[in-house]
């Protein structure tokens, strides 16, 4: 009977562990490129923005990175690229890392290999001319990828970057959760995802990022993209 109980609940956990939830990410066997941290050696951060360019949150964070003097890592989408060319031209101009965030944000992992490439292709595309170079690093949507999306990147001379520190500003948390979220998770070497959505009240991630900077270089930390820190070319 015993016996029986044990494969019933090895079944169960089995299946529940073939579905994903979205913002989770998948176990690929490639771990070697994906990143969700960097080196924990150094007492160094990385803030991260996802979704963007947009035409208000983006101009707002670029004011208050370039008045605390910090760098950043904006992952952007193709179809935000097309609409707003002259922010990502300012994004590049103030210093800061653009890495790609495919085309049209889709769930990597439920996609084929065909358009897992072309989200990827058709980004890098445009965004070469605006900034002189194809990005080194990509963040698949939800953070939810699989080896074809490791293997398609690898493709694209990219590597997979997740986040060690999710804000969940995308889903209206106060500024002072996310302020919370920040303090207890961030360790040496921490990627802290943020997000620029476009069409989308995002006062909660600006109210917040002047004081994350502030408690964050208070406690020691040095801000660099994420290229830097996981010692990548462009």
């Amino acid at each position: 009977m015993k016996k029986g109980i044990f494969f019933l609940g090895l079944f169960a956990l089995l299946l529940a562990s073939s579905f994903i939830l979205p913002n989770q990410s998948v176990t690929a066997s490639k771990s070697s490129e994906v990143y969700t941290s960097g080196p924990k050696t150094k007492k160094v951060a990385a803030l991260t923005f996802d979704d963007g360019p947009d035409g208000k949150t983006t101009d707002q964070i670029l004011y208050i990175l370039k008045k605390y003097h910090v760098k950043a890592t904006f992952f952007v989408v193709g179809k935000q690229v097309k609409a707003y060319p002259s922010v990502i031209k300012r994004i590049h101009k103030d210093g800061h890392y653009i890495g790609n965030h495919t085309y049209s944000h889709p769930s990597l992992s439920k996609s084929n290999q065909t358009k897992i490439r072309s989200e990827l292709t058709k980004t890098n595309q445009l965004l070469r001319p605006l900034i002189g170079y194809q990005p080194a690093v990509m963040r698949p949507p939800y953070g939810s990828y699989n080896n074809i999306v490791i293997s398609e990147a690898k493709r694209a001379h990219m590597k997979v970057v997740i986040w060690s520190v999710d804000t969940r500003d995308w889903s209206g948390v106060s500024t002072g959760t996310i302020l919370n979220t920040v303090k207890k998770e961030t360790r040496p070497g921490a990627i802290i995802l943020q997000h620029t959505i476009p069409h989308k009240n995002m006062s909660n991630t600006t109210a917040a990022l002047p004081k994350i900077i502030e408690r964050l270089k208070k406690q020691g930390y040095t801000f660099v993209t994420v290229p830097e820190m996981l010692g990548m070319k462009k």
